[in-house]
C-alpha cells in the first residue's frame, strides 16, 4: 500500500482479489496510515456500452464492469438507469406485475430521454427508466389503499426489446 498511495479501494481490491469492503475493513482494523483515494467519476457512453455488450453477450456483469473500469454495483445501476438489458439491448417496453394483480406498463418514448408509464390510476413520464419505474410503483395505489397495506409486495418485471 505504501508503494501505491494513489490507488483507489477498487484498485487495491482487484490487485489483492478481495472485495472493496474487505480492503476498507483491513485498513481500519490494522489502523494503517493509508488514505483511501476516491475513484474518479467515470462517464460512460450508453451507445458504447450497448455495442460492447452486443459483441460480448455472455460476459458476466463483473467482467463487464472491470472492462469499463467501474464497480459491479455501479455498472448494474448504470444499466438500470439507462434501460440497458443483458446482451446490449435497449429496453423499449417493460411490464410490471404486483401480487395484488395491478400492472404497470413502461414504454420508451419517441425521444431518447423519455419513458412513459401507465398505471391503473393514470399515466406519466420520466427521463430515466428507473425514475419511471419508481414513479409508476408509487402511483399505482391510492393513499387509502397504501394505508391498508395493499401496496406491499414485490413487483415482477419483464422487459421487451
Amino acid at each position: 500500500m505504501e508503494e501505491h498511495t494513489d490507488w483507489t479501494k477498487f484498485d487495491l481490491a482487484r490487485e489483492l482479489k478481495w472485495s472493496e469492503n474487505k480492503v476498507q475493513l483491513f485498513i481500519k482494523k490494522h489502523a494503517l496510515p493509508y488514505q483511501l483515494q476516491r475513484g474518479k467519476q467515470k462517464v460512460l457512453n450508453p451507445e458504447d456500452v450497448m455495442a460492447f455488450m452486443a459483441d460480448h453477450p455472455d460476459m458476466s456483469l463483473s467482467k463487464l464492469a472491470a472492462h469499463f473500469g467501474v464497480a459491479t454495483s455501479n455498472m448494474l445501476s448504470y444499466m438500470k438507469t439507462h434501460g440497458i438489458m443483458k446482451g446490449g439491448l435497449l429496453v423499449k417496453k417493460v411490464i410490471g406485475k404486483h401480487p395484488s394483480g395491478r400492472s404497470v406498463v413502461i414504454q420508451k418514448g419517441e425521444s431518447e430521454k423519455r419513458y412513459i408509464y401507465e398505471t391503473f390510476l393514470g399515466t406519466g413520464e420520466a427521463t430515466t427508466w428507473q425514475t419511471a419505474r419508481d414513479a409508476a410503483r408509487r402511483t399505482s395505489f391510492t393513499e387509502a389503499e397504501k394505508q391498508q397495506g395493499l401496496d406491499k409486495g414485490n413487483w415482477n418485471w419483464r422487459a421487451f426489446d
